[in-house]
């Protein structure tokens, strides 16, 4: 899931990128600011109506992915978005710095509970899984309390903040193991 939302929030960094560099780099070489455009999408309205107001919807088609038009279509989108991508001057050292940044924090969210214990779930750099530990005080030493790595592979789950229950967070908070 990491990986597809940093590709994602890449791919927009990019995309705007490349859009300011065409412009620019059109514009210094006197050339027209025509380059190919993406494929425009056909429009084939449908027409509700809403207790007497009709609204149109000229894409309504597109909600249907399975559609050969509409994969034709997307399949166009990002033919497009990769010829423009590819041309931004040293977009693969950007790439690699992005990726350097996004991979060097820790990822950690934090619960409160009663007794000034914290609920801290974590995914380090090195680590694919987030792991919840409890920790006492904001300065306290964490305690790992669930590890999905180490549970066998039936009873994995994804970690999950905030808990569920109300009264599983202060039988946490009542525990004085920490």
């Amino acid at each position: 899931m990491r990986a597809k939302s940093l590709a994602t929030c890449l791919s927009i960094v990019i995309a705007v990128l490349a859009a300011a560099l065409d412009v620019r780099l059109w514009s210094q070489s006197g050339k027209s600011a025509s380059s190919p455009s993406p494929p425009v999408a056909p429009v084939n309205a449908v027409t509700d109506d809403y207790y007497g107001t009709k609204v149109v919807d000229p894409y309504r088609y597109m909600e249907n992915l399975k559609d050969p038009a509409v994969q034709a279509w997307m399949k166009g989108q990002n033919d497009y978005t990769r010829s423009v991508l590819t041309k931004i001057p040293g977009r693969e050292k950007l790439l690699a710095r992005i990726k350097q940044l996004d991979q060097s924090v820790p990822e950690i969210r934090a619960e409160r509970l009663p007794g000034d214990l914290y609920l801290i779930l974590k995914r380090l750099p090195t680590e694919d899984v987030e792991k919840l530990y409890l920790r006492r005080g904001l300065s306290g030493k964490d305690k790992l309390l669930v590890d999905p790595e180490r549970l066998p592979s039936q009873h994995r789950a994804k970690v999950r903040m905030p808990l569920p229950t109300a009264a599983f967070r202060m039988m946490l908070g009542t525990l004085k193991c920490v």
